[in-house]
């Protein structure tokens, strides 16, 4: 197994556990201290790592076909899978408007799917740099939705703004990638 892909596995696995963490948490005022910091713990690791996986593909020469799906994807099930367990938190209600939780789902999902039939007739359809300043807002937005639901003491407040931030770079880049896709596809 390459090493880049063994990044992207190791981060999905502690994505896998992150997100399991946080859907045990409805319905409770706290887990205990240790898993509500551990859940964070793996979505912050998941989430950070995303740039050394391309790093190690880049740095040791194994870009693969493998990789360029599988890494986006993790990214998708970060983002998309923490938001929807937020919808039901009624706690967080006021951070985690609906809409804009469809916002995102429609964005990621039309981008994967012109990524796959972009990738599928060879071409390149690796993030621009719009795409990575929509990953980092939207991992700021969520790592500050779960670091309030682990206890920690911060203004809630900042993730109004983080919203608006995330929103805007899904947007321009979602139309960025659709712009792109509709020369490489030809629709």
């Amino acid at each position: 197994m390459k090493i880049a892909n063994a990044i992207t596995l190791g981060r999905l696995v502690l994505v896998v556990i992150g997100l399991t963490l946080l859907a045990l948490r409805p319905g409770r005022e706290r887990m205990t201290w240790d898993l509500d910091w551990l859940m964070f713990g793996c979505l912050f690791v998941g989430a950070v790592t995303d740039f050394v996986d391309g790093w190690a593909a880049r740095k040791f020469h194994e870009v693969s076909q493998v990789g360029r799906l599988l890494d986006p994807l993790v990214d998708k099930i970060l983002v998309c899978g923490a938001l929807v367990l937020f919808l039901q938190m009624p706690d967080l209600s006021p951070w985690v408007p609906g809409w804009v939780v469809v916002v995102i789902l429609v964005r990621e999902f039309v981008v994967q799917s012109l990524r796959g039939a972009a990738e599928a007739q060879g071409s390149d359809f690796g993030a621009d740099q719009f795409g990575k300043w929509k990953m980092v807002s939207q991992c700021v937005y969520v790592l500050g939705l779960a670091s309030y639901q682990a206890g920690w003491d911060w203004p809630i407040e900042v993730v109004r703004y983080a919203i608006w931030v995330a929103l805007g770079f899904t947007v321009l880049s979602g139309f960025n990638y659709v712009r792109k896709a509709a020369r490489v596809l030809e629709f």
